[in-house]
């Protein structure tokens, strides 16, 4: 396993071996390079990666950056909708429950209800 194919040799463990504790810790492991990287589906990958993990974050910071090279940039309605519904700290807990409802889905447990 390489990190991609300008990092050959990062980690280098043969796919053989490469079990689901290395591919936890090198997914969580900061990779010094990737700021420099110049190959655009390492960035795309990052940012899915960030977008699972922080999704409103990674909206919020999508939004933001393009504001700042366009301030009079209007998202797609429907992001912007999203956006009002779910990145605005007013809102968001409620429709995210009631999205939660809707899809039938449960929500992630926090660490104060696992101890309970």
């Amino acid at each position: 396993m390489h990190y991609c194919s300008q990092q050959r040799g990062r980690p280098g463990i043969p796919l053989e071996d490469y079990g689901v504790e290395d591919l936890r810790r090198e997914a969580a492991r900061p990779k010094g390079c990737a700021p420099f990287c110049t190959i655009s589906c390492v960035h795309q990958t990052a940012m899915l990666d960030d977008f699972r993990e922080r999704p409103r974050e990674a909206l919020a910071g999508i939004l933001e950056r393009r504001r700042r090279i366009d301030p009079s940039f209007q998202p797609p309605r429907i992001v912007g909708m999203l956006s009002w519904l779910f990145l605005d700290e007013r809102r968001r807990g409620t429709f995210a429950k009631l999205t939660l409802g809707l899809l039938r889905l449960k929500p992630k447990a926090t660490a104060s209800a696992k101890i309970r």
